[in-house]
């Protein structure tokens, strides 16, 4: 159960930060938080096929180098180990790189329901102390004034935007 407006949280303090990134910048870097670096793809056939969403194919190393650059997002935007990754996007290879990339940030993804309406998805947030979503700007919009009234202040930056 998440905790009262106000109340402490399980980290101990009183006030929720969420970043919010969408899907619309993630850039590249391998440095993924804690001094830790990837090691070369790991995937032995990177030229073969990993995703396909409509019309876009996407072969593993293309796949692991999208979980890289997301992982390092994540990083920047301060996530760590214990950390959680809210992910509330629908079926796209965006989906796939950002519940990677929060892996190898050594964050938690959370999966949520892209079906949902936007009250349920702040309570998911709040719940699970969420410190970065990646949603799309029009989901985003969709949520602002449930994340606002959820969370009692508005929190949310944009990757790249303060």
């Amino acid at each position: 159960a998440g905790s009262a407006p106000g109340t402490p949280n399980r980290k101990g303090s009183s006030s929720t930060k969420i970043s919010v990134t969408t899907t619309a910048g993630c850039n590249g870097g391998t440095y993924l938080g804690d001094n830790t670096t990837c090691s070369p793809n790991p995937l032995g056939a990177s030229g073969a096929p990993a995703v396909t969403v409509r019309d876009a194919t996407r072969t593993y190393g293309q796949m692991w180098a999208d979980a890289v650059a997301a992982g390092s997002g994540f990083g920047r935007l301060g996530v760590s180990t214990e950390d959680r990754v809210a992910v509330y996007l629908d079926k796209r290879i965006e989906t796939v790189a950002a519940i990677f990339g929060a892996s190898a940030a050594g964050a938690t993804f959370v999966p949520i329901n892209p079906l949902l309406r936007s009250h349920q998805v702040a309570f998911i947030l709040d719940d699970c102390e969420a410190r970065v979503l990646v949603t799309t700007p029009e989901r985003l919009v969709a949520l602002r004034d449930d994340l606002e009234r959820r969370l009692g202040r508005a929190f949310l930056q944009r990757a790249g935007h303060d």
